[in-house]
């Protein structure tokens, strides 16, 4: 078994027509659009991405799209997970039980992310859905190009966030790359924010050093 066989890629799980309704919407809320900060993998800097992004708002017929879309991803991931007898899948379901956001996301020629992993504190998986293939570069690669991903429009992929999953979307050399995105985690945003900024500065404190504690942390 290779890291490779954990991620699924499901086929179609949008149509055309959805897709399209989807980029409408980006393309209707672009002056919201905004762009996104997270470390990069290799160097641990935090780095600016050059795509842009907006939030679908919950209640709406786009959001329950997506949101259904994703949970139905869940559900096969759980499925494939479960066939291949190698992993503890009741655990990972009882954790994937949230999205952080579901985010619209646009690539214009010259634009890619870095690589990166989508992994805090109580997130577990990673979630995206192609919205249009008709574009030049902006292959979907992990493991600095050791393995690359070609989606097609409608198609879906979910994989682990730890981490090892490290990712990123080259650059764009025509067109616009469009696709949505979540993270699937345990509790909901506010919440895992809140309970991820306190394990890390409990985690911190000099009080609770013992024995037990490595120093190569802080090197």
């Amino acid at each position: 078994m290779n890291m490779e066989d954990i991620i699924l890629v499901v086929k179609g799980v949008l149509t055309k027509d959805q897709c399209n309704t989807l980029i409408k919407e980006y393309d209707d809320r672009s002056a919201e659009a905004a762009l996104e900060s997270c470390y990069h993998a290799i160097t641990n800097e935090m780095t600016t991405s050059t795509y842009k992004r907006i939030e679908l708002t919950p209640s709406t017929n786009t959001f329950d799209l997506v949101h259904d879309t994703t949970n139905d991803m869940i559900k096969k991931w759980i499925a494939h997970l479960d066939q291949m007898q190698s992993f503890h899948v009741p655990g990972l379901k009882k954790s994937l039980r949230y999205s952080h956001l579901h985010r619209l996301m646009k690539y214009e020629e010259g634009e890619w992310i870095h690589p990166h992993v989508d992994w805090e504190e109580m997130i577990h998986a990673s979630c995206t859905i192609a919205l249009n293939d008709n574009y030049e570069g902006g292959d979907f690669v992990f493991w600095n190009g050791k393995h690359t991903v070609q989606l097609e429009q409608g198609d879906a992929m979910i994989w682990p966030a730890d981490p090892f999953w490290v990712h990123e979307v080259t650059t764009i050399t025509k067109g616009c790359r469009y696709a949505t995105n979540t993270f699937i985690q345990s509790l909901p945003q506010r919440e895992r924010a809140q309970m991820g900024d306190m394990i890390w500065s409990m985690g911190r404190a000099e009080n609770i050093k013992n024995a037990y504690w490595y120093s190569q942390c802080e090197e």
